[in-house]
């Protein structure tokens, strides 16, 4: 580890942290002054464009900042809660005898807010330092978003594209951040100092920084989510891949500047081990009832339910959506260096669209409609490729399958949870600020995709490995 080349991404974020930090401060605030200016002169959409960033100030990055200092004993994180509760309902009912005319918060944001936060304070003690600085990657995506939004403002992108293609860069730049954090309590557990520790998880975080910005350029046109708008067509091929990328990086290099600014001290690495060993002490269970045989029998059970499923659903899926998940698989494949992690993308995709689709369809209860449903579609294929580089790390000739998936599942699974909250809760914000009125479904439909997934992930995890010539029995 002493021996690893941080390189460029790792040495700007851990050698010239402030520098970086100013660097894209100054050029998401210049973009982002110059789409409102416009935005003033032509007379719309800059109180919208106010509107939409602070419903990400409130989700998901207050909740995050609200766990980041929750207490570790179980009765006090309650009362914490409660607490917070208590302010919100508060604040919620002094409003309207403030005199302010502009502070007006929205019930449903702050219930949300209030949501997540709970989420996040109870799964606390098994993320380890996960919640630690995540408001600090919450606060940088939300950064690189308003770039963006002020950058296609000013390129008269309407209001609603803007609202899913910012959404998208807030939810995979909290995903990245979370990430860099994770890899960073591993590495200074490992014996890392603060520096190497900061640079190395930037450097880790790049690859799936392209993985994310290439499937976010990609999701749109690929899963025909072009459809007639006012005689125009609704393209967002560009105006995703801008906003991704501006939040990404700002969320990765920001992110990992902090880390290598902040001191941490020896309980960080005492709050990691104790998040491995009660992370391995959850999933050891379902490695001893869950032998390669078994979960084979599992996936082929899958594999016959998905069969059924699509031929039972009213829309049968097109080219376009096939192509999106070839070409999903694949940015995992190039991006992680590993056809294993490509091919658990491309399963885990698949199982989770078709199940989602073909419970939505026998509850009635409407799928998103188009651009926002391929907004939720990519986040769960973010999220998915947290656990295929989690099962790709934990490779070694030392361990059998359904070990090398538990130590996959140990170190993914909390970054994947807290992800896929935080990621969702950005997609619920649009559509709470009015930005993008299917907000709320994609969130939704999001939070479903990824529960079809992570359920499914352990015995495809186990299954796949004992494919490739592990562990046979």
């Amino acid at each position: 580890m002493q021996g690893e080349r941080l390189g460029l991404v790792g040495g700007l974020a851990a050698d010239r942290p402030v520098l970086v930090a100013i660097v894209l401060a100054f050029g998401c605030a210049a973009l982002a002054a110059i789409g409102v200016n416009d935005a003033r002169e032509a007379g719309v959409g800059s109180g919208d464009l106010a509107d939409l960033l602070t419903a990400f100030l409130v989700l998901p990055v207050l909740p995050l900042a609200l766990a980041s200092v929750a207490p570790r004993k179980t009765s006090w994180r309650l009362a914490f809660a409660a607490a917070i509760a208590l302010l919100l309902l508060a604040l919620d009912a002094a409003a309207p005898s403030l005199p302010f005319d502009w502070f007006a918060p929205d019930r449903a944001l702050l219930a949300a807010a209030f949501v997540l936060t709970l989420i996040l304070v109870l799964i606390a003690p098994v993320c380890g330092a996960y919640l630690r600085l995540s408001f600090m990657g919450g606060l940088a995506a939300v950064l690189g978003a308003a770039g963006a939004a002020g950058l296609l403002r000013f390129e008269g992108v309407p209001l609603d594209q803007i609202g899913v293609a910012t959404g998208l860069g807030v939810a995979l730049g909290v995903v990245v951040a979370i990430g860099v954090i994770a890899d960073h309590a591993a590495l200074f557990a490992r014996g890392a100092d603060q520096r190497r520790a900061a640079g190395l998880a930037a450097r880790q975080g790049a690859a799936f920084a392209l993985f994310a910005i290439l499937v976010a350029a990609a999701a749109f046109p690929l899963r025909a989510a072009v459809s007639p708008l006012g005689g125009e067509l609704l393209d967002l091929v560009w105006a995703a891949g801008a906003a991704t990328a501006l939040s990404v990086v700002c969320a990765l290099l920001i992110t990992a500047g902090a880390l290598s600014l902040h001191r941490p001290t020896e309980a960080l690495a005492v709050a990691e081990n104790a998040r491995t060993q009660a992370q391995r002490r959850f999933w050891r269970p379902l490695r001893k009832i869950l032998p390669v045989r078994s979960a084979m029998a599992a996936v082929a059970i899958v594999g016959i339910v998905l069969v059924v499923a699509s031929f039972e659903l009213v829309l049968a899926p097109t080219w376009r959506e096939a192509a999106f998940v070839g070409v999903a698989a694949g940015a995992a494949a190039l991006a992680f260096f590993s056809l294993r992690a490509g091919l658990f993308v491309l399963a885990a995709l698949v199982a989770a669209s078709v199940l989602s689709m073909w419970v939505s369809a026998g509850l009635n209860m409407a799928t998103p409609a188009p651009p926002m449903n391929s907004a939720a579609l990519t986040l769960a294929v973010i999220v998915f490729g947290q656990l295929g580089l989690a099962w790709r790390d934990a490779r070694s000739p030392r361990l059998n399958a359904r070990e090398t998936m538990e130590m996959a599942m140990t170190d993914g699974m909390g970054r994947f949870v807290v992800g896929l909250s935080a990621g969702s809760a950005a997609l619920y914000a649009t559509g709470v600020s009015g930005a993008a009125p299917q907000g709320a479904a994609a969130a939704g439909y999001a939070l479903c995709l990824g529960l079809v997934g992570a359920l499914l992930a352990p015995p495809l995890m186990t299954a796949l490995s004992g494919l490739t010539g592990r562990d046979q029995f």
